[in-house]
């Protein structure tokens, strides 16, 4: 994982311990013995999808992450990993219908507080896809999905 960023949760439990959610960390290296495609929904900086990449040389991932900001960390950790090639970003939300959502981008200095606002007011447009149309003909070993309650 490549810049961590200072007071981030997320960034903190990778530096200080070398991964993020031990017991979910594991439980995706097991499952990514079998291989795959790994649907990383609310990617963030890739965490997840690195690890599921990393795990066996023929797996894949397609990492949906909506902060434009935090799309660029998942981007950056992806192409200096050399995975630009089995890990496929999306800067898209996931949705119920595809076109564009309101996202609430949460504080500055975290990565993984920003969310679908229902509130007008709030955040800013992003473009939405359904899981669905997107993944079509494609067959998902694994889904994960962290996405804030949304």
């Amino acid at each position: 994982m490549f810049d961590l960023r200072p007071g981030d949760i997320i960034s903190g439990h990778i530096a200080f311990n070398g991964n993020y959610e031990l017991d979910l960390s594991r439980k995706l290296q097991e499952l990514a013995r079998d291989g795959g495609l790994l649907a990383d929904v609310g990617a963030n900086m890739g965490y997840f999808s690195l690890l599921w990449c990393g795990t066996r040389e023929d797996n894949r991932a397609v990492a949906f992450e909506a902060s434009p900001s935090v799309v660029a960390l998942l981007a950056g950790n992806v192409e200096r990993n050399g995975l630009g090639g089995r890990i496929q970003v999306i800067p898209k939300a996931a949705s119920d219908q595809a076109g564009t959502v309101r996202f609430a981008l949460g504080p500055s200095d975290q990565t993984g507080w920003g969310g679908i606002s229902l509130d007008a007011s709030d955040g800013i447009e992003v473009p939405a896809v359904r899981l669905d149309e997107e993944l079509a003909g494609e067959t998902i070993a694994v889904l994960k999905i962290d996405v804030e309650g949304a």
